[in-house]
């Protein structure tokens, strides 16, 4: 990954909009150049990953206001044309121009899309069921404190035509792996530069 392009979002106090909308809509206008891009290559995997300098997860989490998408050539960058895609955006975000990634970069990190295994309480309902014990019993096997918290994105999906959050994960790594991103930048095993 030797070249970025990085997309903050302003914050847009007068007319109302909120952060987490225009998250939304941004992601989605993302997810639909990154899915184009895939078609037009007839690829499964996307070349391009993203990144969220400012993510924090836990009790506060957050995805921050900034996206950072990564490729291994400028022309990749050039190709995916966020200014195509992001023109309804002008007033909510900026985009900078594509750059190198610096050199001195020692620090990597995998962002994946990450899936709660369901609610406590339906995991009680279930556990309650096969063990033949109360609901109230099951749900104290299962603490909600052990949760991990993580930032999310709500996506509509045009598919089903309902909203659902896309949770992130994001784990620190040694080193640059590239193996591909799947159509929202994301990949469980692809990292990307942190800095």
């Amino acid at each position: 990954m030797k070249f970025y392009q990085e997309i903050t979002l302003i914050p847009a106090i007068t007319d109302g909009v909120s952060e987490d909308y225009i998250w939304s809509e941004l992601f989605r206008q993302i997810h639909l150049a990154l899915a184009s891009q895939m078609n037009k290559k007839n690829k499964e995997k996307s070349s391009i990953g993203v990144s969220f300098p400012q993510y924090s997860a836990g009790k506060y989490a957050r995805m921050g206001n900034k996206l950072r998408l990564f490729a291994n050539t400028k022309e990749e960058l050039v190709e995916l044309n966020l200014y195509k895609w992001l023109r309804s955006f002008g007033d909510y975000v900026h985009i900078r121009n594509i750059s190198s990634v610096p050199q001195t970069i020692t620090e990597f990190a995998i962002y994946k899309r990450y899936h709660h295994k369901g609610s406590v309480v339906s995991k009680a309902k279930r556990y309650a069921k096969r063990h033949n014990i109360s609901v109230e019993q099951a749900e104290s096997l299962f603490p909600v404190s052990n949760r991990k918290i993580y930032p999310f994105i709500s996506i509509f999906s045009e598919t089903d035509k309902m909203d659902y959050p896309l949770y992130v994960k994001r784990s620190p790594c040694d080193t640059l792996i590239q193996k591909g991103f799947n159509s929202y930048g994301l990949d469980g095993q692809s990292s990307v530069p942190e800095f």
